[in-house]
């Protein structure tokens, strides 16, 4: 009778632990979301790193010319100037480059999903919202110039 009693208790743990730990799982995939959704998030925090990473490579190739490259080729291939990537980390399309005045420019990205607060948890351009974005197409415009200055707000594009 021993002997039933310690295996009706060690089936009632083991039920325990299994509904234990399918408990975290599902609480896990409801905090975090499902993997797409995670893989998804990665993604635009990928962009937004590169759309800062090249704005500041930007800006130091205007301060060292005088003028704002042609387009992001050419600063990838500038001396001294380094860029981990210029194109879509799911895509490999490279990012959209506009000059809008001698001084002035815009970078655009096309991300998955709404930003969260602050996506790389400390923003490099001033205003900590600069760089959030809604899901589609999003154009940044920035002032190599004048880098310190707060930017306008994202131009989101539909």
């Amino acid at each position: 009778m021993k002997k039933s009693t310690q295996s009706i208790g060690l089936r009632i743990f083991y039920l325990i632990v299994i509904l234990l730990v399918t408990g975290v799982a599902i609480a896990g995939l409801i905090v975090l979301g499902s993997p797409d959704k995670v893989r998804a998030r990665r993604a635009d925090e990928l962009r937004v790193q590169d759309l800062q990473q090249i704005s500041y490579a930007i800006d130091l190739f205007w301060t060292r010319n005088a003028h704002l490259p042609e387009g992001l080729d050419e600063l990838q291939n500038a001396r001294d100037i380094y860029i981990s990537s210029i194109q879509d980390p799911e895509t490999g399309i490279p990012y959209d480059f506009h000059q809008l005045k001698p001084d002035q420019y815009e970078l655009c990205a096309t991300f998955t999903d709404v930003s969260q607060d602050l996506v790389s948890g400390q923003p490099v351009k001033p205003g900590s919202t600069f760089w959030q974005h809604d899901a589609g197409i999003t154009c940044f415009t920035l002032d190599a110039h004048n880098p310190t200055q707060a930017p306008p707000a994202p131009t989101v594009v539909r």
